[in-house]
């Protein structure tokens, strides 16, 4: 089952979605892309593990940011914030372009 949420951390807004169980995986896509273009790839992982994506700051649903507050130590900041948030101690990440 997936589940769709908003995650305010921090004065930046994150728009996640989490499905599958087990070992979590986080999906980390290119900025101003969202994780919309992952769909696929994330549902695969799911059927094996619990997969959490979200739209980076500045793209998809999340909070809509100007260039200069894109930045990586931004995403560090929140996916450490998100982890934290979700209760997720150990998490194992998948990354493409600056999420990689």
């Amino acid at each position: 089952m997936k589940t769709e949420m908003t995650v305010h951390l921090d004065g930046v807004e994150l728009y996640v979605t989490r499905q599958g169980q087990g070992k979590a995986i986080f999906v980390l896509g290119g900025p101003w892309f969202g994780q919309y273009y992952l769909r696929q790839f994330i549902g695969e992982l799911a059927r094996t593990f619990q997969v959490v994506a979200y739209d980076p700051r500045g793209s998809g649903r999340s909070s809509a940011l100007t260039q200069d507050e894109i930045t990586l130590a931004g995403h560090l900041k929140d996916l450490d914030a998100l982890r934290r948030s979700l209760g997720i101690e150990k998490m194992n990440l998948i990354g493409h372009s600056m999420g990689a």
